[in-house]
This record gives structure tokens, sequence and C-alpha cells, in this order.
């Protein structure tokens, strides 16, 4: 059942990358081919889906939180909270490109001796120092979030320095609530989606290691661009 299940969510990935690919045409130019190499290398991962889900939901709050910044001063509560929902989202974003870069890595001299998705995942999970630092902004993110709706159910969102809802625009309570509605979706959504990912690392039996003749001429082409 997990086979099947995991089958039919790599073809839905392998459809949604290679369709721009398809758009090219046999005409592809060069930079077509490297865009097309770079969405193949991250949907060959079974971290694709978490990546993509968390795309879909952390840039529109990065960039409804960058709208807020100049009225930091003048609404603290509210600005300052969609300033904190940022740096999660921009936290987020990054450890999903860098861990799927990792796993998809051929020349990775770390992950050498672990071929399947499935062991580097979990090399990177409990041992790489990067997601050790992203761990505490994930709980941060949680705290943030419940913190966000008490607030904004007692009416702070839209508080001014002074305590009066005068100097705050009446859109900065409603890009809260969006916010808020989409980092509640993702709160309990990416869990799901991460289990669902890893249970396919599971299924993958695919190597992602590089033999030792391409780790070799990496090597040489690594000494002779440095000479």
């Amino acid at each position: 059942m997990a086979a099947v299940l995991c089958q039919s969510i790599g073809s839905c990935i392998d459809f949604v990358c290679t369709a721009p690919c398809k758009l090219c045409g046999s005409s592809c130019s060069g930079g077509c081919k490297s865009c097309c190499g770079g969405l193949g290398s991250l949907c060959r991962t079974p971290l694709a889906a978490f990546v993509a889900v968390t795309f879909m939901i952390q840039l529109p709050v990065a960039v409804i939180s960058v709208m807020e910044l100049l009225t930091l001063l003048s609404c603290p509560t509210g600005s300052g909270w969609l300033a904190g929902m940022l740096v999660t989202a921009i936290a987020h974003m990054g450890t999903s490109v860098y861990v799927v870069g990792r796993v998809g890595n051929k020349l990775d001299e770390t992950l050498r001796d672990r071929h399947t998705a499935w062991k580097r995942i979990s090399y990177l999970l409990c041992r790489d120092i990067w997601v050790a630092i992203y761990i505490p902004i994930a709980c941060f993110f949680a705290i943030w979030v419940v913190v966000g709706t008490v607030w904004q159910w007692q009416g702070k969102m839209g508080k001014s320095d002074g305590g009066a809802d005068d100097d705050c625009s009446d859109e900065l309570e409603y890009r809260v609530s969006i916010v808020l509605g989409l980092s509640w979706t993702y709160l309990f959504l990416s869990p799901m989606v991460l289990s669902c990912s890893l249970c396919c690392a599971c299924c993958d039996s695919r190597d992602y290691a590089a033999t030792d003749e391409e780790f070799a001429i990496a090597a040489m082409e690594g000494k002779g661009q440095q000479q």
C-alpha cells in the first residue's frame, strides 16, 4: 500500500517538475536546460512535496510580513509579530531547500557512505548543525502562532504604541489574520506531509551517492580550478 501511495505522489511531482521542461520543446536553450536540470535534482528526492508545501504557504507569509515592516515603530504589536513570522518563514524555506539539496547531492562528501534517501535524511535530521539550529526556530514558530492568536483575540494587533487605534491601518489586522490562517495551516499540514515524505524515503531504493570514479573526477576538477 505504501509503495502504491509513493508511486502516485511521485508521478504527480514528476509531472509538475517536468511540465516547464516539456514546454521548452526540442529547441530548448542552454538556460532552460540548466533550469530543467535543477528542477530534476529537486524533484528526484522524496522531500520534494514537503518543499513545495513549504514554499506555497511560507512565501505568502514572508511577502505579507515584509509589507508591514515600515509600521514597526508605530504599531509594534502587530508589525512586531509579523516580523517574527518573517524570520520563521525564511528559516522554513531555507532549511527545506538546504535539506533537499544535501539529499540530492551525489557528490556530498559527508553523505558519501549513505546511499539511500532515508539514510541521508536521518543523518541530516539527527546530526547536521544547521538542522539543529532550525529546530528551536520551529519550536518558536509554533509558540509564536499561539501568541499571535491570543493577541488577535484580545484585539492587541491593531493597537499603536500609544494604545490607540488611530495610527494603525485596518489592513494590519487583515494581514495578521491571513498570516495566522496560513501559519495554522502549515503547523498542521507540514508534519503530515513530512511524515508521508519520510515514508516515501523508506520506499525509495535509489542510490543517491556517486561512485568512487565520480568522486575522483570531481576532486580532479576541483584541483584544476584551484590551480
